[in-house]
């Protein structure tokens, strides 16, 4: 298997006009080597269309049967096929700037999980993207109609669409931080995405899988970095679905108050009811006189299978 710099992982469901300008945007990156997953919710054969047009990328579409919401499940599956040590979230709807795989890639470290923000394009020029096929490139190159967007309170963030690598003018601008993450704008290594069991696949409604990691990112040993006006998108408009509002109000609480989270159960590994109590015995077989060890050993062996 052919080992690539970094794995492109794309999140999508029944939006083909969207993937397709995501798709032109990372194969228009200046930054080379790199593998694009598609991680499909159940989409229909219209976005299968549109991943078979960009075959000649170095892409593989992660598809499973639509059976409602399963983002995370799918996001795991893509994890599981990546096959370069580094990986980088986006979803369907972010255009890339030409140079935001090269920023993700250049200030990757180890121990951090690079988080970045987007430029949110209205309705107006959204629809102008659409119809013209406008790429990030010739986006890019749009500053003085995006500006004029915003003026007129289409767009917002306008001040992100700019790369700034300058550390004071960053520090000043407040540009070198980052509360928290967005999974549209997402970089890590595989290592530390397994160490904290990848995404929780308990969450089955929309909103909550990028809160739910970036926590159990943040109660380990993993520091939070920001990539804000350095990996560059723009988000398309689009009409969004209400956020889940239990999962909500779980996340700012747990933000505030819940330092001990760090583990899901039901993610890349799907932790059993045994796991614990076999790990804290095995800690006490160390202790005890070697005697006695192997006896204990087979009695814990046959416990954990009657549990199961």
């Amino acid at each position: 298997m052919k080992k690539y710099r970094l794995s492109l992982i794309i999140t999508t469901f029944n939006q083909p006009e969207f993937l397709d300008l995501t798709l032109a945007s990372a194969e228009a990156q200046t930054f080379k080597g790199f593998e694009v997953l598609v991680a499909d919710d159940g989409s229909d054969k219209r976005t299968g269309a549109i991943v078979k047009k960009y075959s000649h990328l170095n892409l593989k579409h992660v598809w499973h049967k639509d059976k409602g919401y399963r983002k995370a499940v799918i996001l795991n599956k893509a994890v599981n096929t990546a096959s370069s040590d580094y990986l980088v979230f986006i979803d369907h709807d972010c255009l890339l700037h030409r140079d935001f795989l090269h920023y993700h890639y250049k200030y990757r470290e180890a121990g951090c999980f690079l988080a970045g923000r987007r430029v949110e394009l209205g309705k107006i020029i959204t629809q102008k993207i659409l119809k013209e096929k406008i790429n990030s490139r010739s986006l890019e190159k749009m500053s003085r109609e995006l500006r004029k967007s915003c003026f007129k309170k289409d767009s917002s963030n306008f001040h992100r669409a700019f790369p700034v690598e300058n550390k004071i003018l960053r520090k000043i601008a407040g540009w070198n931080r980052v509360g928290d993450i967005q999974g549209s704008n997402l970089s890590l290594y595989k290592k530390d995405l397994i160490e904290v069991n990848g995404f929780n696949e308990d969450l089955k409604n929309y909103w909550g899988e990028d809160g739910d990691l970036f926590l159990r990112l943040r109660n380990s040993r993993f520091s939070i970095k920001s990539v804000k006006n350095l990996a560059v998108q723009y988000h398309l408009f689009h009409k969004r679905l209400p956020p889940d509002k239990k999962m909500m109000k779980w996340y700012y609480d747990s933000v505030e108050n819940d330092y001990t989270y760090r583990i899901c159960k039901n993610g890349l590994k799907k932790i059993r009811k045994t796991d614990t109590p076999v790990f804290t015995l095995s800690i006490l077989i160390i202790i005890i006189s070697p005697s006695r060890r192997n006896a204990l050993t087979r009695y814990i062996k046959i416990h954990a299978l009657h549990l199961n």
